[in-house]
């Protein structure tokens, strides 16, 4: 998750907050303490990771990472508000991010490049836009039996009794 948030910022430094999503969107009319929500801003959540066997102890996991692009669109865009360029400034920055991810490979060696595969738009309380996009990507690991609990070879005992 790091190097994806690391990755994102130097990309898009106008950004004002890239970070795991945590519910930070659903908590902006929370009672509850929390940082705020500084838009324009990236949330990322790694929903799930499919796993299969590859080979001994090895395994191949499907990952499947949403983000979330997160802007205020509070001022008025409609024809003749002189702010109609507003919009082609929002889905410019969705394209910077999208350039951004497509292909990436968070993991190193240790995964696949990242694959768009959804993209979903809403609209939230207080005029905020989100651009969801969903990305999937292979990821690999592998382990040795000495770094598996219980994994080590089974000892066997071997008694050899006298016979009389």
């Amino acid at each position: 998750m790091q190097a994806l948030i690391e990755h994102i910022k130097e990309a898009m430094p106008e950004l004002l907050l890239v970070d795991e999503d945590y519910g930070q969107l659903d908590m902006i009319d929370s009672e509850q303490d929390t940082y705020p929500l500084t838009m324009p801003a990236v949330l990322i959540n790694a929903d799930a990771v499919e796993w299969q066997n590859r080979r001994g102890l090895s395994q191949m996991g499907v990952a499947t990472v949403r983000v979330n692009l997160i802007l205020d669109c509070y001022d008025d865009h409609h024809y003749g508000s002189t702010t109609e360029d507003m919009i082609a400034d929002r889905h410019a920055l969705l394209r910077t991010l999208t350039e951004a991810l497509q292909g990436f490979r968070p993991l190193g060696t240790d995964c696949a490049a990242m694959v768009r595969t959804a993209s979903q738009f809403a609209t939230a309380n207080h005029g905020i836009k989100v651009y969801s996009t969903t990305y999937t990507l292979e990821v690999y690991e592998d382990f040795e039996p000495e770094t598996i609990k219980n994994a080590a070879v089974p000892k066997v005992n071997i008694e050899i009794l006298d016979s009389i």
